[in-house]
């Protein structure tokens, strides 16, 4: 038998999963990069490139 902590949390990790997937759906019909549907990495890169209002243009101008 599992334990009950590995049980509670790949329940955890499941419900993340689904909840994340729902967000991504729900906002795929606007445009934009596709990871921001799931994920603010690309959000963290342009942030930490020191260039944000570039990248943000450059996503405006591409996906308006």
């Amino acid at each position: 038998m599992l334990p009950v902590a590995l049980i509670v949390g790949l329940g955890l990790f499941l419900l993340y999963v689904v909840r994340t997937l729902q967000q991504y759906w729900a906002l795929s019909e606007f445009k934009g990069p596709w990871v921001a549907g799931f994920s603010r990495l690309w959000l963290l890169r342009a942030n930490g490139s020191g260039k944000m209002n570039l990248a943000f243009t450059e996503v405006n101008d591409k996906y308006g």
